[in-house]
C-alpha cells in the first residue's frame, strides 16, 4: 500500500495547484451563481410573458362575448321592428278585408230588399204560383203523358245530372230515382218543360226564355226571365228564386237546377239551407225582413256549398211569396284573393263556424278552397288558435301554427254573416313577415348569419316553438320547452330567458340537431310595452371564433399554447399540442381523464384563482402554467397559458455552461 503524503509533493506542483484553485475556483462559483440567477431570471421572465399572453387572450375572449351580446341586442331590436311593421301591416289588411266583406254583405241585403220590393217582382210573384199550378191543365197532361214526362225527367236525372254529379264528387252516387219519384205533378211538368225538354245543354238551361207550350206560365216566364237573368248577371248571383208562400213551391228560378219546381216545405231540398231561408223569410215581417243562411253542401248544385239570402215579397200588407238569392261563391274569392302587400306567403281567407272555408286559400287551393273543404272536411278544415278566437268574437294578432303546420303571423277578427259568425284572417309565414328580403335577394337573417359568421340563427315563439332557423336543422319546428330538445342547452336557455326576460348564455354541450357537435348559444327576448315576451332571438356560436383567438401563438416558442377549460374540465378551445385528443369535440366525445384537463392549474383557475407555477400538464409533461378564471356571462371558464419547462431550461443552459467550461479550462 502506498502512503500519499502532502510533504512528498514537490513544492513547484503545490504552487501550480494553488494557482489553479485560486484562479479557477472563483469562476466555478461564478458559474454556479450564474446558473441560479439566470434560471430565476428566465423563469421569472417566462412567467411574466405567459401572464401577459394569458391576460391578452382573456381580454380578447371576454370582448368577443361582449360583442356577441351587442350583436344580439341589435338583432332583437331589428326583430322587434320587423315584427311591429308586419303586425301593423297585417292588421291593416285584415281590417280592410273585413270592411270589404261587411260592405259586400250589406250590399246584398240592400239588393235583396230592393229586389223583393220591385214592382215587376211583386207582380210576378203574385201571378207565378197560380200559373205554376195550372201547367198540367193548360198542357192537357193526361196520366199517361205525365208518366212519359216523368220518365224523360228521370232520364235527365240519371244521365245528364248524375254523370256530372259523380264527376265532381269522385264517383259518389245519389239516389236519383227516389228524387224523381217524390216529384208531384206540377213539379214533373215544370222540370220537363224547362229542364229535361229544354234544348240547351246542362249548365245553360237559363238560355230558354219560353218553353214550347202555350201556358200562361210560359208567357209570364218569357216576360220576366230576361230581366231577372240580366239582374243576376249584373250582380253575379249563382241563382235567383221566387217561392210561393203557401205551398213552398219554387215557381221560378233563373238557372233551372233540380230544385226548380220542388216544394221547400215537403220536397227534396226542404231540409237544406234553402229550406231554412225560406221558412225564416216566410215568417218575417215587413220590418228588417232580410234573412241570410250560411253555406252548406247543396245537392242540386252538385254538392257545392251554397248560401242563401231571402226576403218576403209583399203586395201592400199581404205576403205573396219569398224571393231568394243563391250566393255567388266567386265574389268572396275576388275580395279575399287580392294579396297586395302580403308578399309570397301571405293570404286572407274566411272560415265558418264549422271550421270550413268560406273563401279559397291561396296557399292550399287543393284542399282548402270553399268547395273542396266542404267535400273533404277532414283535409279542408281550419281549426287554428286564430280561427277559434275569431269565431269566439275576439280580434288579435300573433304568431301561431297555421293550417299547413307552418308558423305564420296571423291577424284575426270576427265577421257577422246574418246570425252566423265567421272568422276573417290575414296571415303570412313568419319566415317572410319577420325576415324581409334585401336588395341582394337574400333573407335578412340568412345574410346576417353569414356576414357575422354564426353557425345558426333562431326565432322562437313564447310557447317554445322554433318557427324560424337559417339552417333548418332538426330543431326547426320543434318545441324547446316540451319537445325532444327541451333538455338541450338551447332548451334550457329558452326556459331561462322566458323566465328572466333577460339575455342569457348557454355553455357548450353536445347538441343533437347539429350532429351532436358541441354548441353554445346566446338568446334575448323581444318584449312589448307591458314587458311580455313576443319572441326570442337566439344565435348558435361557431367553435372557430374563440378557437382562432386561442390559436394565436406569437412569442410562445415551440411548446407554448393557450387554451380554455370549462367548469366540466372539458375543452372550450382546441389544444395546439394535442389537437386530436384534446380538441373541443374530442373532449365532449371522450372522457375528462383522457380528453379533458383536470390539472392543478385548471382546478385553481376554475376556483377563481390566478397564478403561475410549474405543474404536470394533461400530457404528463412539466410545464410552467399561467392560469386565471374567465367569466362568460355568469359561467366560469379557466384560461391557461403554458410552456414546457424543458424549453425554458434549454434557454438558460448556454450561459452557465460556458462559464463552467472556462473555469475548468483555467484549472486544468
Amino acid at each position: 500500500m502506498v502512503n500519499f503524503r502532502l510533504k512528498d509533493i514537490p513544492m513547484h506542483q503545490k504552487l501550480l495547484w494553488l494557482l489553479v484553485v485560486a484562479g479557477g475556483g472563483p469562476l466555478l462559483v461564478v458559474g454556479v451563481v450564474s446558473v441560479w440567477l439566470a434560471s430565476s431570471s428566465l423563469f421569472g421572465q417566462a412567467s411574466l410573458q405567459l401572464d401577459a399572453v394569458r391576460e391578452l387572450k382573456r381580454t380578447q375572449v371576454e370582448q368577443y362575448f361582449e360583442d356577441r351580446f351587442k350583436d344580439l341586442n341589435v338583432l332583437t331590436q331589428n326583430a322587434a321592428t320587423f315584427q311591429a311593421g308586419a303586425l301593423s301591416k297585417l292588421e291593416a289588411v285584415r281590417q280592410s278585408k273585413r270592411l270589404e266583406v261587411e260592405r259586400y254583405l250589406q250590399s246584398i241585403e240592400k239588393q235583396m230588399l230592393t229586389f223583393s220590393q220591385n214592382r215587376m217582382v211583386v207582380d210576378a210573384m203574385r201571378a207565378f204560383p197560380e200559373a205554376f199550378r195550372e201547367l198540367d191543365t193548360e198542357n192537357e197532361v193526361t196520366p199517361e203523358r205525365l208518366a212519359a214526362m216523368r220518365e224523360r225527367v228521370r232520364e235527365y236525372y240519371t244521365q245528364d245530372f248524375l254523370t256530372r254529379y259523380q264527376r265532381e264528387n269522385e264517383g259518389a252516387t245519389l239516389e236519383v230515382d227516389q228524387l224523381v219519384d217524390r216529384l208531384d205533378a206540377d213539379s214533373v211538368v215544370a222540370q220537363y218543360l224547362y229542364i229535361a225538354n229544354n234544348p240547351n245543354p246542362l249548365g245553360n238551361k237559363d238560355a230558354l226564355n219560353r218553353a214550347q207550350d202555350r201556358s200562361a206560365y210560359s208567357t209570364l216566364h218569357e216576360q220576366v226571365h230576361p230581366i231577372i237573368r240580366s239582374y243576376l248577371s249584373e250582380f253575379g248571383y249563382y241563382d235567383i228564386f221566387l217561392v210561393d208562400s203557401g205551398s213552398g213551391d219554387i215557381v221560378y228560378s233563373v238557372f233551372k237546377e233540380l230544385d226548380y219546381g220542388t216544394s221547400l216545405k215537403t220536397g227534396s231540398v226542404a231540409d237544406s239551407n234553402i229550406g231554412e231561408v225560406f221558412r225564416r223569410a216566410n215568417e218575417a215581417g215587413q220590418t228588417d225582413p232580410v234573412v241570410l243562411v250560411d253555406f252548406k253542401q247543396y245537392w242540386p248544385s252538385y254538392q257545392a256549398p251554397a248560401a242563401f239570402v231571402g226576403a218576403p215579397v209583399f203586395e201592400g200588407s199581404r205576403k205573396v211569396g219569398v224571393a231568394i238569392f243563391q250566393f255567388p261563391v266567386d265574389r268572396f274569392n275576388e275580395i279575399m284573393s287580392d294579396r297586395t302587400g302580403l308578399g309570397e306567403t301571405g293570404e286572407t281567407y274566411l272560415v265558418g263556424a264549422d271550421f270550413l272555408m268560406r273563401s279559397n286559400s291561396q296557399m292550399d287551393p287543393v284542399n282548402r278552397s270553399l268547395v273542396t273543404s266542404f267535400r273533404k272536411p277532414a283535409a279542408g278544415s281550419v281549426q287554428t288558435k286564430a280561427v277559434q278566437e275569431g269565431l269566439a268574437g275576439q280580434s288579435g294578432v300573433g304568431v301561431i301554427r297555421g293550417y299547413r303546420d307552418t308558423y305564420v303571423l296571423s291577424a284575426w277578427a270576427p265577421v257577422q254573416f246574418g246570425e252566423n259568425r265567421w272568422a276573417i284572417l290575414a296571415e303570412q309565414e313568419v319566415a317572410e313577415a319577420f325576415n324581409p328580403k334585401l336588395e341582394s335577394g337574400l333573407e335578412f337573417y340568412a345574410e346576417y348569419k353569414g356576414l357575422y359568421g354564426y353557425y345558426d340563427l333562431f326565432l322562437i315563439n313564447p310557447d317554445g316553438h322554433v318557427f324560424y332557423t337559417v339552417e333548418r336543422e332538426a330543431d326547426f319546428g320543434t318545441n324547446l320547452l316540451t319537445g325532444r330538445y327541451a333538455d338541450s342547452n338551447l332548451g334550457r336557455l329558452t326556459q331561462q330567458v322566458l323566465e328572466t326576460k333577460q339575455a342569457g348564455f348557454a355553455d357548450f354541450r353536445p347538441y343533437a340537431p347539429s350532429n351532436g357537435a358541441p354548441a353554445a348559444f346566446i338568446a334575448e327576448p323581444v318584449l312589448d310595452a307591458e314587458r311580455q315576451v313576443q319572441l326570442l332571438v337566439a344565435l348558435q356560436l361557431p367553435l372557430e371564433a374563440v378557437d382562432s383567438i386561442m390559436q394565436e401563438r406569437t412569442g410562445m416558442g415551440e411548446t407554448g399554447e393557450t387554451y380554455l377549460v370549462g367548469p366540466d374540465f372539458r375543452m372550450r378551445s382546441n389544444s395546439y399540442l394535442d389537437p386530436i385528443n384534446h380538441s373541443v369535440s374530442a373532449s365532449f366525445a371522450g372522457t375528462v381523464g383522457k380528453n379533458g384537463v383536470r390539472t392543478d392549474a385548471s382546478q385553481e383557475a376554475l376556483k377563481g384563482n390566478s397564478g403561475s407555477e410549474f405543474i404536470t400538464d394533461y400530457n404528463g409533461n412539466v410545464v410552467l402554467s399561467s392560469y386565471a378564471p374567465l367569466n362568460v356571462q355568469g359561467v366560469r371558464w379557466g384560461i391557461l397559458a403554458e410552456i414546457d419547462r424543458a424549453e425554458i431550461v434549454w434557454k438558460i443552459l448556454p450561459i452557465p455552461a460556458a462559464i463552467v467550461l472556462l473555469g475548468a479550462g483555467l484549472m486544468f
